[in-house]
């Protein structure tokens, strides 16, 4: 039973990760190229799909996904890079806007 509900669990994690993924990918995509890019972005996306899924069968081989697990991954980390500089950059307004709500708090004018 427990083969059974392991397989039906990875299953939706797989599926509601493809739908997580894809959101956010349209939502990028559509803030960059407008919202005439969606049907593009849909389209895209089957393919894409469909390539994961058969990779190996389209005749690239194992060596095929690997090499698209690798730039997948590699696209993954390089997402964090704008997300430090972002995070770098705020840091100074993130301190003044804590500053400010502990003040806010201590003196009263804040009920939490």
């Amino acid at each position: 039973m427990g083969t059974i509900i392991l397989a039906v669990a990875l299953a939706l994690f797989a599926f509601s990760t493809i739908l997580g993924w894809y959101w956010y990918g349209e939502t990028a995509a559509v803030y960059v190229f407008g919202v005439k890019f969606i049907p593009v972005m849909k389209i895209l996306w089957i393919l894409f799909i469909i390539l994961g899924a058969s990779g190996e069968a389209l005749g690239g081989g194992a060596g095929f996904l690997t090499n698209l697990w690798d730039l997948a991954d590699t696209l993954n980390g390089l997402m964090a890079i704008p997300n430090l500089i972002a995070l770098l950059l705020l840091s100074g307004t993130l301190r003044k806007l804590v500053k400010d709500f502990d003040e806010k708090r201590r003196s009263g004018a804040l009920k939490i």
